[in-house]
C-alpha cells in the first residue's frame, strides 16, 4: 500500500512538472513565439516551477509590445527585475562571434526580424577558455562538432547555463540583418 501511494504521488509530480513545460510552450505560442526544437523541455519545467513570476512577466512582455516597432536599446520589464535587450543587428562569421555561457541566468532570445544563426557547442569536444567573469564564461570549441540552429522570425530559444551557444552566426541567407530580444532571466538552483 504505501509502496502504491508513493508511485502515485511521484506520478503526479512528474505530471505536474510537465503541464508546467506545457504552460510554457502555450504561453511563448499565445505571444506568437515558437520555442527551438533544441530547448531542453525538462529545464523549462523546472525553472519554470521555481520562477513562475518571472517568466510569466518575460513572456507577457513579449506579448504585449510591438516587438518589431519597439525601439532599440534596453527596456526594464514592469513589475520585475528584468530588462528586454531590444538588438538590431548582423550576424557574422562564427570566428568573429564569441562562445558562451551563463552562470546565473538564462537566454531568452527570440528573433523578432530576419534569420538568426546559432551554435550549440559539444560539452565533449569544447573547454572553458577562461574563468568565470560575473555571469559569463567563454569557450574553446571544435565548429565541426557543433549544432548549428537557424532562428526565423518568430523563433524563441532558451539557452540555459548547461546550454553552451555561440549567437549571431552568419546563416546561408543573402541579409545577414536582423533584430533580436534577449532576456536573461533568473537560473534558480
Amino acid at each position: 500500500m504505501r509502496k502504491t501511494i508513493m508511485t502515485m504521488l511521484l506520478s503526479l509530480a512528474v505530471v505536474t512538472v510537465m503541464a508546467q513545460g506545457k504552460a510554457v510552450v502555450e504561453k511563448m505560442s499565445a505571444a506568437g513565439l515558437k520555442l527551438d526544437a533544441t530547448t531542453n523541455m525538462e529545464e523549462v519545467e523546472q525553472q519554470y516551477k521555481k520562477n513562475q513570476a518571472q517568466w510569466d512577466k518575460a513572456i507577457e512582455w513579449l506579448s504585449t509590445h510591438d516587438l518589431k516597432g519597439i525601439e532599440k536599446g534596453r527596456h526594464p520589464i514592469e513589475g520585475s527585475t528584468l530588462t528586454a535587450s531590444v538588438e538590431d543587428t548582423q550576424n557574422a562569421s562564427v570566428e568573429n562571434r564569441q562562445s558562451e555561457s551563463h552562470y546565473h541566468h538564462i537566454d531568452l532570445q527570440v528573433v523578432v526580424r530576419g534569420v538568426e544563426g546559432f551554435y550549440l557547442l559539444d560539452h565533449a569536444t569544447s573547454e572553458p577558455r577562461d574563468k568565470w567573469r560575473e555571469d559569463v564564461i567563454h569557450y574553446n570549441f571544435d565548429v565541426e562538432k557543433a549544432t548549428f540552429r537557424v532562428g526565423h522570425a518568430g523563433t524563441a530559444f532558451l539557452f540555459f547555463p548547461s546550454d553552451w551557444h555561440v549567437a549571431k552566426v552568419q546563416t546561408p541567407v543573402a541579409d545577414q540583418t536582423l533584430r533580436v530580444i534577449v532576456i536573461k532571466l533568473d537560473y534558480v538552483e
